[in-house]
C-alpha cells in the first residue's frame, strides 16, 4: 500500500513489538511490550490504539521529525457551572501527537522526541537517532536542556563540514549557549557560568594550547566570565529600596549569600579549571583579570553569608511587625531595636553606618506603612 508507514519501518507494529526478520545473523530479538501496572493509580486505560498512528508516523516517515506526549488535565470543574463543582472528576488524558501542542493545552510536563529526518530509524539505531527530553513550564530551562542534550552535541559532531565552518560555528554556538545559560538562571535568581565542552578537558593542556582557534574561543569565554562576575559583584551589592521594609533586606542577603556561594563553587568546577589550565599553558593575557576575581567572590560570599546569619535574628519579630495592628506596634519595637544593636556590636561585615542606618530606615518605613493604612481607613 503506497504511503503505508510499515513499508518504510517494517519491524514496528501497532502492538509495539519488533518483528524478527527472517534468518541471518543480524536477526533482531523480539521485544515484548511492557504492560502497565494494573494499579489504577498508574492510569492503565490511558494508552489507547489511537496513539499508535502518531508514533508510527514519527518513527517511519521523513516528516514530521518530532513527537510530543503529555497528560492533559481535565477542565476546571467550576468553569461553566456557575461555581458548582461536579462530583465526578475526569482522569487526565494521554495525548500523543506530532503537532506542537496549542497554547490552550493543560499540561505540567511533556515528553518531546526529535529525530534526524534524513536517516531511517531502525531498532539498532533508534537509541542514537531518536532523542528525548522533558519539557516543563520553565520554557527557558527546557530550551536549555534540549540545546545541551540534543542539538549542541549533534551539531558539534558534524565532521563532514569544512574546518573553517566548524570553527566559526563552534564560536557562535558557545556565545549563544552562554547567553541562554545566564538568562535561564537569572530568571531563577542565580548566576551560572557557561563552560564550553570541546573535548579538551581530558587532554594535555599544553597540547590543547597549541590550537590557536581553541585558545581564541576559550579567551572569549574567559572575557565573558570576567565581565559577568564583575556585574554580579557590583549590581548585587545594593540593598533593596527602603520602602520595602526589613523583611526585604533579610531576603536580599540570603539570596546574595546563596548566589555568591554558588558562584564560588563554580570557580572550582573541574571543567572550568581545565579551561584555566589551557589558557595558562597558552600564557593568555586575559586570564589574570579573571583569576583576580576569585578573591573578590570569596570575600563577597563570606560577607553575604555573615550578614544573612545576623539578620536572621530579625526574621520573626519583623514578621510580627508586618502583621501587627497599629495598637500592637509599640511593644514590638524594643526587641527589634535590641537585635539591631546586637548586630551593630557583633556583625563583622554588616556593622557599617550605611547598612545599619539603612536597616533602621526600613524598620521605620514598615511602622509608617502600618499607620498610613490606619489613617487611610
Amino acid at each position: 500500500m503506497p504511503g503505508d508507514p510499515r513499508r518504510v519501518f517494517p519491524h514496528f507494529t501497532p502492538s509495539h513489538r519488533w518483528r524478527q526478520p527472517s534468518g541471518g545473523p543480524t536477526a533482531i530479538p523480539r521485544r515484548r511490550r511492557i504492560r502497565p501496572d494494573p494499579d489504577p493509580a498508574h492510569h492503565p486505560s490511558l494508552i489507547a490504539q489511537e496513539h499508535d498512528a502518531a508514533t508510527i508516523e514519527f518513527l517511519s516517515g521523513v516528516k514530521p521529525a518530532r513527537l510530543f506526549a503529555y497528560l492533559e488535565r481535565p477542565p476546571d470543574p467550576t468553569q461553566g457551572t456557575k461555581g458548582k463543582a461536579s462530583d465526578a472528576v475526569d482522569p487526565p488524558k494521554l495525548v500523543v501527537t506530532t503537532r506542537v501542542p496549542p497554547k490552550t493545552s493543560r499540561w505540567d510536563k511533556m515528553l518531546a522526541f526529535v529525530r534526524d529526518p534524513t536517516k531511517p530509524v531502525h531498532p539498532l539505531t533508534i537509541a542514537r537517532l531518536v532523542h528525548a527530553t522533558v519539557v516543563t513550564a520553565d520554557v527557558a530551562g527546557s530550551l536549555l536542556g534540549v540545546m545541551k542534550g540534543v542539538f549542541t552535541p549533534a551539531l558539534q559532531a558534524k565532521e563532514q563540514w569544512p574546518e573553517s565552518i566548524r570553527k566559526d560555528f563552534a564560536g557562535g554556538i558557545h556565545r549563544y549557549m552562554a547567553q541562554l545559560t545566564e538568562q535561564t538562571h537569572e530568571l531563577r535568581g542565580t548566576t551560572k557560568l557557561y563552560v564550553p565542552s570541546e573535548g579538551y578537558e581530558q587532554s594535555d593542556p599544553d597540547a590543547a594550547a597549541n590550537s590557536k582557534d581553541l585558545v581564541q574561543r576559550l579567551e572569549s569565554t574567559v572575557i565573558h566570565w570576567t565581565r559577568k562576575i564583575r556585574e554580579v559583584i557590583d549590581a548585587d551589592n545594593q540593598s533593596p529600596d527602603e520602602s520595602l521594609g526589613p523583611l526585604a533586606e533579610i531576603a536580599f542577603w540570603r539570596r546574595r549569600g546563596d548566589d555568591m556561594s554558588g558562584l564560588r563553587d563554580q570557580l572550582t568546577d573541574p571543567k572550568l579549571l581545565a579551561t584555566v589550565r589551557v589558557l595558562e599553558s597558552a600564557k593568555s593575557a586575559y586570564l589574570p583579570a579573571f583569576l583576580a576575581l576569585g578573591d573578590a567572590v570569596e570575600r563577597e560570599a563570606e560577607a553575604a553569608s555573615d550578614n544573612a546569619k545576623f539578620l536572621s535574628a530579625l526574621q520573626e519579630p519583623c514578621e510580627a511587625l508586618a502583621a501587627a495592628h497599629a495598637k500592637d506596634v509599640a511593644p514590638l519595637l524594643p526587641p527589634i531595636l535590641q537585635i539591631v544593636r546586637m548586630i551593630w556590636n557583633n556583625a563583622g561585615h554588616y556593622a557599617t553606618p550605611e547598612l545599619t542606618y539603612g536597616l533602621l530606615r526600613k524598620i521605620s518605613a514598615e511602622v509608617s506603612f502600618i499607620f498610613i493604612c490606619v489613617w487611610a481607613i
